[in-house]
Order: structure tokens, then C-alpha cells, then sequence
């Protein structure tokens, strides 16, 4: 009985950590920090695979998990079950992170893009979006993940877990260039990049 006392005070002491701000309103969960954007769930600071916020990280096509070093249709294994959204199994940010990270929904994109301020920048020699949040002034580095030395040429793709039916479907994701951010969808075998959330 004792040991499951001490056990259920370490896995609270857990859940309480994981939950607590930090003063720009970051939090850590299975070691890698999220921030607290004052929306439905909270943004990863950085790309599965990436050490640093500024880097593209880890590419992957859309319901797999694994690091490829050719991405075409020839290459694509997972077959799609008909879900609106993919699995925990089939997905790479909840399989390389654990816990309750996943991949974001098309939903929650539009959230962000609704909800929060996006600046071009460029940060530590790498273009992309700050992503502020319009309502607590709390925010994310976005950068492009196709970085070409140029403004004009750097461009990001970043998959959300949602799947779409029509027109002719393939994953959902956004795109983001200095010029515009969208949310589109294509082939599923393309090599894409992940940006995490957490409840």
C-alpha cells in the first residue's frame, strides 16, 4: 500500500511540473518545453528532431514515423483507414516525444493563425514566423523549414494530422512564406516537417 503511495505522489508531482509557467510561459513535459499561447493547447518550442528553435528538425511523410532518405510515392508505406485524423501509432510526434504530445489538427492551425500575431523575422540566421499570441504576449519561432539564404526563396511546411477528403486528398498542412500563410494539402509521401502540441 505504501508503494503505491509513493508511487501515485511521483506521478502527481509529474502532472503538476508539467503544467506549471515558467515567466514567458513555458512548460516542460517528457523534457521538451511547450508554451502557453492562451489557446486550446499549448505549442512545442521547436520541430521534432530539432535542437534549437530555429532548426527544421526531423522530416517526415504524412503518417509515418520514421526518417527517410527519399521521400516519393514509391517510398510511402502507410495506408490510410479512412480517419479524419491519424492515430497515435501513426503519428511521429506522439511515437519521438510521448506523453501526450501529438501533432497538431488542421483545426488547431487555424486557431493559431486566428488567435495570434505573425512577424516575419529573421533569428540567428534563419527566417521564419514569431507566432505571438494576442491574448497574453506569449510566443513561438516558426522557422521556414526550406531556409534558401533569401527571404524571398526561404519557405516552411509543416503537417497537422488531419486528413483531407476533397478534392483529391492527402494530409493537411500549412505553408508559410514571407508572403503568405495557408493551409493547403498534398501528397502524403512528401517529406514535411512537425511542430507539436500538449494538453
Amino acid at each position: 500500500m505504501k508503494k503505491f503511495g509513493v508511487i501515485f505522489a511521483c506521478l502527481a508531482m509529474l502532472f503538476v511540473s508539467c503544467e506549471q509557467n515558467g515567466p514567458d510561459g513555458t512548460a516542460s513535459l517528457n523534457g521538451h518545453e511547450c508554451v502557453d499561447l492562451g489557446l486550446s493547447v499549448r505549442w512545442a518550442t521547436m520541430n521534432v528532431g530539432a535542437e534549437s528553435p530555429e532548426q527544421a528538425g526531423a522530416a517526415f511523410a504524412w503518417g509515418e514515423t520514421k526518417v527517410k532518405s527519399t521521400y516519393t510515392s514509391a517510398t510511402y508505406f502507410y495506408e490510410h483507414d479512412g480517419s479524419a485524423t491519424l492515430k497515435p501509432e501513426n503519428d511521429a510526434a506522439h511515437v519521438h516525444w510521448g506523453g501526450r504530445w501529438r501533432m497538431p489538427t488542421d483545426e488547431e492551425w487555424k486557431e493559431l493563425q486566428a488567435y495570434c500575431t505573425w512577424t516575419w523575422i529573421e533569428k540567428n540566421g534563419v527566417y521564419g514566423y514569431e507566432v505571438s499570441s494576442m491574448t497574453n504576449g506569449n510566443s513561438i519561432f516558426l522557422p521556414a523549414t526550406y531556409n534558401l539564404n533569401t527571404t524571398y526563396l526561404a519557405y516552411g511546411i509543416y503537417w497537422s494530422s488531419s486528413y483531407a477528403v476533397y478534392p483529391s486528398g492527402g494530409g493537411i498542412f500549412l505553408k508559410i512564406n514571407v508572403e503568405r500563410i495557408s493551409r493547403e494539402w498534398g501528397g502524403p509521401y512528401e517529406g514535411s516537417y512537425i511542430r507539436p502540441v500538449c494538453k
